[in-house]
């Protein structure tokens, strides 16, 4: 290895995982939409106060999502949780032992899911809901075997 340390990936959760609060947040704009269309539009706090709830919701949708990220570079796998009170957890890539991908039957219809990422020490570290979690265990699993390797060597 150069020694310099590079981000190979760096992936938060999946907007796919938050299709409910999206739809929730779609179905309260439909129907202020609708009832505009029909001329029953109520009290103008009624509709700044359901515009204000659809904000919310995107914006903690948008906050979730970005707090827990997943970042891989050439030497090891971190987890990073929480935006104001941060907690980050990592594994080497060489002491890395297992990765498995976790997916309920909307995960896998969707294309999203979780990667359980397991060392020789019993640590655990899990990416919640990425997008294609195979293709993301397959890379992690090359660049784990590059790293076992370069150890050998080295």
């Amino acid at each position: 290895m150069d020694g310099e340390e590079r981000v190979l990936m760096d992936l938060c959760r999946s907007r796919k995982a938050f299709l409910v609060e999206y739809g929730c947040a779609g179905f309260l704009l439909f129907g202020l939409g609708v009832l505009q269309w029909e001329g029953i539009a109520g009290s103008a706090i009624l509709t700044r106060f359901i515009l204000a709830v659809v904000v919310v919701v995107i914006l903690a949708i948008e906050v979730t999502r970005f707090s827990h990220r997943f970042i891989v570079t050439n030497s090891k796998v971190m987890i990073c949780d929480g935006l104001i009170k941060r907690s980050k957890k990592h594994l080497f890539l060489s002491s890395i032992t297992d990765v498995d991908v976790n997916q309920k039957v909307s995960q896998r219809l969707l294309g999203y899911g979780n990667l359980h990422i397991k060392s020789s020490s019993g640590q655990i570290l899990e990416a919640k809901d990425i997008s294609n979690p195979g293709q993301t265990m397959e890379r992690l699993e090359e660049l784990i075997h590059r790293a076992a390797t370069e150890l050998r060597r080295g």
